[in-house]
């Protein structure tokens, strides 16, 4: 059966919803669930680009949010978290391989949200997910 990309964040969110809250110091969200007004390091999961074949493929994003300190980035926190990428796969295949796999995509990165006053490491992993047994 093919998933919605609603779906498929369910699945990753509930996937990771525990084991980041070792890692990070706020809460995990999906997307569009984050308080505006978040001061915390909270991570957000959301999935993109779910193609609708017999083998789905995509994309999974994990934003962890960093406080910035006095005007600037954190960029040690920022790097420490960027150096996660693989170590996060490898939880979610260790996790969930009898449905789906899950490898790094892009170079992890850092993002700026001046408007928050945060940055944030963006981790994106692409997944591949079999639909039939």
């Amino acid at each position: 059966m093919i998933k919605s990309e609603l779906e498929i964040e369910q699945d990753v969110y509930n996937l990771l919803k525990n084991e980041l809250k070792g890692l990070i110091a706020g809460k995990v969200y999906k997307s569009g669930c984050r308080p505006m007004d978040a001061k915390t390091e909270d991570a957000v999961i959301s999935v993109s680009d779910a193609t609708a074949d017999q083998i789905q493929l995509g994309h999974v994003l994990i934003n962890i949010y960093v406080p910035d300190i006095q005007g600037k980035p954190n960029k040690s926190r920022l790097t420490e978290l960027c150096k996660k990428h693989t170590s996060i796969c490898n939880l979610m295949n260790r996790l969930k391989a009898d449905e789906y796999t899950f490898k790094p995509g892009r170079a992890a990165r850092a993002i700026e949200e001046p408007d928050i006053k945060q940055h944030f490491a963006n981790l994106s992993i692409e997944f591949e997910r079999v639909t039939f047994n």
